[in-house]
């Protein structure tokens, strides 16, 4: 049985990677006639990038619901075989988020085959901020006993914290991209001066990794 995780964005970012007088800069406009315009080419730009490359530019919460801790299924029959869980790491010692950067994880929960939501220890885990992975600490345990199908949830925050800290070459692309969709006025695919900006910070995600 495969053990299948799903991402929700629970809060989006407050801000952008790059602004609205950037963008007017680096489009050469003067006035304000298109601002609204402007404003929604960064939001769409800024989402497909990070689709793209499956992290998270700006500050913003998501939420992780898998189906188990362990790369195996408790009642599979005598001498059945399943293929490891790519996005849980040495069995389930460490669990892989996507969206990175990673600043911190707001709650682990589990469900048990009760449908009982309960939270998970903050002692029993910790966040290696560097791998974006939550690690189970020594000498502790996942909980067992859940139920079969979205019985684990977790909350974390991504982002880096401030436009500033977003890498160039990400606003450089960004910026392509809504140049590209501003002047040609339909909903233009990442122009290839931005799919390049973008190439060097992909996750193993974006290749279908896990």
């Amino acid at each position: 049985m495969s053990n299948l995780k799903s991402y929700t964005l629970v809060t989006a970012p407050a801000t952008e990677p790059v602004s609205l007088t950037d963008v007017k800069t680096f489009l050469r406009i003067d006035g304000t006639t298109d601002d609204a315009i402007l404003t929604m080419l960064i939001a769409s730009a800024r989402r497909m990038a990070e689709e793209y490359t499956k992290r998270a530019f700006i500050t913003q919460t998501w939420k992780l619901v898998m189906d188990r801790f362990s790369e195996w299924d408790d009642v599979l029959p005598p001498g059945y075989y399943q293929a490891p869980s790519p996005f849980l790491v040495n069995g389930s010692q460490a669990i892989q988020l996507s969206r990175q950067p990673i600043q911190s994880i707001t709650s682990i929960k589990t469900t048990d085959t009760a449908n009982a939501q309960t939270a998970v220890s903050v002692t029993t885990y910790a966040l290696d901020t560097a791998t974006g992975r939550i690690l189970l600490n020594e000498g502790y345990s996942w909980p067992s006993s859940l139920r079969t199908h979205s019985a684990v949830e977790i909350i974390f925050v991504a982002g880096w914290t401030s436009a500033a800290l977003v890498p160039d070459p990400i606003k450089q692309g960004i910026l392509q991209h809504i140049a590209a969709s501003y002047t040609n006025k339909v909903c233009a695919d990442f122009p290839e001066g931005s799919k390049s900006a973008y190439d060097g910070f992909r996750l193993p995600e974006a290749f279908g990794a896990f």
